[in-house]
């Protein structure tokens, strides 16, 4: 009897184990599948938010509608922008039109030992060449070289604020 029941129990086990591999290895390889035909599909990803972009545009354009839109793609932003709230921590780090607030920072690029001197720099970090960081236009020197930031400088940089290095 204790065999027969050991041998029961075996083929339970053993049904349960094989039915748990089968099951788990299928549904790993169905995501798998998944995640490979999203990836495949990219340009289809793509398409599909230029679509969703244009309906917002043409919300806020022609029917006068205010959208509000949660991201961290700033090229959308750009395309579809008048606006940035920009929360940092649960506050408002900036609030401005987005050509303002393009025009309001630069990014200047310096040598770790050869920091510029007597202007905030904002969210300092490492670059390939040195480092980078942003500065306000209005407290920027004359001769100091800077390029115009743009939206990700700007929001890479003061998310970066106050870190030490």
């Amino acid at each position: 009897l204790s065999l027969c029941v050991s041998g029961l129990l075996f083929r339970y086990i053993f049904f349960f184990f094989f039915f748990f591999f089968f099951f788990f290895f299928f549904k790993q390889k169905t995501a798998y599948e998944i995640r490979l035909s999203l990836v495949g599909s990219e340009m289809c990803y793509k398409r599909q938010r230029d679509e969703i972009l244009d309906i917002f545009i043409s919300l806020s354009q022609d029917e006068g509608k205010t959208v509000f839109c949660s991201t961290h793609i700033t090229s959308d932003l750009d395309r579809c922008a008048d606006n940035i709230i920009y929360l940092k921590q649960g506050r408002i780090a900036e609030n401005e039109p987005l050509c303002t607030l393009l025009q309001k920072y630069s990014v200047v690029q310096f040598s770790a030992d050869n920091a510029p001197k007597n202007i905030e720099l904002i969210g300092a970090r490492r670059e390939k060449d040195g480092m980078s960081a942003l500065v306000r236009n209005s407290e920027l020197p004359a001769g100091v070289e800077s390029a115009p930031a743009g939206l990700e400088d700007i929001m890479v940089h003061i998310e970066r604020e106050g870190e030490t290095k």
